[in-house]
């Protein structure tokens, strides 16, 4: 099961002829054409702008300004003025919104930081990878690591103080991705769903609309959109999940980091927004486990096209298709309802449906100061006002119904801690 040069295939995607056989729509949304031809000819136009890009990009990947498809995203948008169900418009509006964010010389610092999964390399790693498993085994594992590590609360707070202290604060980042990166992925989602809706839709891309006199004829249909598609709300969950709370931390004076652990402070607090974004991180991630669903099911039951299919079905793939399915299966069930993990049972689903509003708060009562380290920072000194183990009580050990049903003694069990390992404060390493 190949995907031979997938990335080059999908930019070349939106240049391509349309062959409709008769298909019918699935949609249910009202369409007025003002003109068909005229929205024909501009996408031609467009496509006339994306195809030379593709080698381009293909070489030089770091250039940002390559792509710069804004002037094709226009044309594409217009042709949508002229007719709404012109599947090629839809498909070319969403793959240069996409594809235009990464010539955002802020999105393209933010790639280097590694703060979230969004990069024109991740999503080239992804698109060519060496067949269906290998594309939707690294998404539902890292989408399955970032939520285990909400249910590991010191490795997940080492891991926002480590962020907080590589230089720029979280904050600014924050900023990119709801404002530049959030609402393109959203408006590309809506459209690349729009040409799921009709099952038949395929592109035949000719050696000539890549550039060369000989060559293979490539066939995309809806297994490679709904991969694609997956990819999109990957990157949506991703940048959701990173943007909902306010993980600001500086390590670097003993006043900065005392105030953020103050019961008042706004560190680890929802942001504006916050309890939408964690919403809008479980429905991604499920809409996601559900395209890959969708781009496998077809996979196996379309009629085989073996000369042009970019992804060849056989019956011996079988196996690794099933495969596949049952990861994005499981995480669905992950997200879902309740999971048991290490041995006690938790509702993920709680912790992006109902989010906790402020994680300090969860914690026992203390009182909070600092001390200085041998990194040359300052350590956060948590004091329990508890004065014994039995008087050291979590407000809420249910986390927001995360552990449903759990209780203090249960709790306490759960993370080890009993009498003789109790200690009346707790250091975190600035």
């Amino acid at each position: 099961m190949k995907i031979p040069n997938f990335f080059a295939v999908l930019f070349v995607v939106a240049g391509a002829t349309m062959f409709s056989s008769g298909c019918k729509s699935n949609s249910t949304s009202p369409k007025t054409s003002t003109d068909p031809a005229k929205a024909a000819q501009l996408v031609t136009a467009a496509s006339e702008i994306l195809i030379p890009r593709v080698a381009l990009i293909a070489t030089l990947p770091s250039d940002t300004a390559a792509f710069d498809l804004s002037s094709a995203n226009i044309l594409y948008s217009q042709a949508l003025d002229q007719d709404p169900g012109n599947l090629d418009a839809h498909f070319g509006f969403a793959l240069t919104e996409v594809l235009t964010l990464f010539s955002d010389p802020t999105v393209a610092k933010l790639q280097q930081s590694g703060e979230v999964g969004f990069s024109a390399n991740a999503m080239l790693s992804i698109l060519k990878s060496g067949g269906v498993q290998q594309f939707t085994r690294p998404i539902t594992s890292d989408v399955l690591g970032k939520i285990r590590l909400a249910n590991q609360p010191s490795l997940a707070l080492h891991t926002v103080l480590a962020k907080s202290q590589a230089g720029q604060l979280p904050s600014h980042d924050q900023a990119i991705v709801e404002t530049n990166i959030l609402p393109v992925l959203a408006n590309a989602i809506v459209h690349l769903q729009q040409v799921t809706n009709t099952p038949c839709y395929q592109f035949l891309i000719t050696p000539q609309l890549m550039g060369v006199n000989n060559g293979p004829t490539y066939r995309i249909d809806l297994t490679e959109i709904y991969l694609l598609l997956a990819v999109f709300q990957f990157f949506d969950a991703d940048g959701s999940l990173f943007v909902a709370y306010n993980i600001d931390y500086n390590s670097s004076t003993a006043s900065s980091v005392t105030q953020a652990w103050q019961p008042s402070s706004p560190f680890l607090t929802l942001r504006t927004n916050g309890v939408q974004r964690m919403k809008d991180t479980r429905t991604n991630y499920l809409a996601m486990a559900t395209s890959i669903r969708n781009g496998l099911t077809f996979l196996m039951h379309e009629t085989p096209h073996p000369e042009t299919d970019v992804i060849v079905y056989n019956p011996q793939d079988q196996s690794q298709v099933q495969s596949a399915i049952q990861d994005v299966d499981s995480l669905t069930a992950f997200l879902s309802g309740p999971y048991s993990i290490g041995g006690a049972t938790a509702n993920v689903g709680s912790l992006f449906l109902n989010p906790i509003t402020d994680v300090k708060a969860k914690l026992p009562a203390y009182t909070a100061s600092s001390r200085p380290n041998s990194s040359g920072t300052y350590d956060a000194v948590l004091t329990w006002q508890a004065s014994s183990f039995d008087t050291w009580v979590f407000p809420d050990p249910t986390f927001n119904g995360f552990l449903p049903g759990m209780t203090n003694s249960g709790l306490k069990q759960m993370f080890e801690i009993n009498a003789s390992t109790w200690s009346s404060s707790v250091i975190i390493s600035g």
